[in-house]
């Protein structure tokens, strides 16, 4: 069947302002495309290519000569594309940089390689002349000497890496 499907009918869809046999022959239409063969397919590679090129330029010329796409207005004064992408890109850099020194130092400043939450600090104070004996959270245990004090977390969450500094 064929269907008289005009540029005007087509805009008048999409600013939905046609009525309901105009939007039910253009749904009739639409929907023929599935039972026809594919016009493709009786083209050989090379009309193929050649059709795929011909597109390609003329979609090209559509956009470059399009006077639809407004160009947006310069402002002097604001800052360029590339250069907001540039600054944006430091500065996720630099953040990953200070993340990554952030963990650095809280790994070497733990001792043995154990990460620890700061939150939770338990303090052991020997004040007595002995030594004395403190078995931590994670099975280590710790000799300290008179008048001393530990600090240390009430929960250890585990190692950087395995095998560092096991002993």
């Amino acid at each position: 069947m064929k269907y008289n499907i005009t540029p005007e009918l087509l805009h008048k869809y999409l600013d939905g302002e046609c009525s309901l046999e105009e939007a039910f022959i253009l749904y009739r239409w639409y929907d023929s495309f599935e039972e026809d063969d594919d016009p493709l397919e009786n083209l050989s590679a090379v009309e193929q290519e050649a059709l795929k090129m011909l597109m390609l330029n003329n979609f090209k010329n559509a956009v470059l000569n399009s006077e639809s796409v407004a160009a947006l207005p310069v402002n002097k004064k604001s800052i360029p594309v590339k250069l907001m992408y540039a600054l944006a890109g430091i500065a996720a850099m630099l953040l990953l940089v200070w993340s990554g020194l952030r963990l650095t130092k809280t790994a070497q400043s733990s001792p043995n390689g154990i990460i620890t939450t700061a939150a939770e600090q338990m303090e052991v104070d020997n004040q007595t002349n002995g030594i004395y004996k403190q078995i931590l959270s994670d099975g280590s245990i710790v000799w300290l000497s008179p008048k001393t004090k530990l600090l240390f977390p009430k929960k250890f969450l585990g190692r950087l890496s395995a095998g560092e500094n096991d002993w």
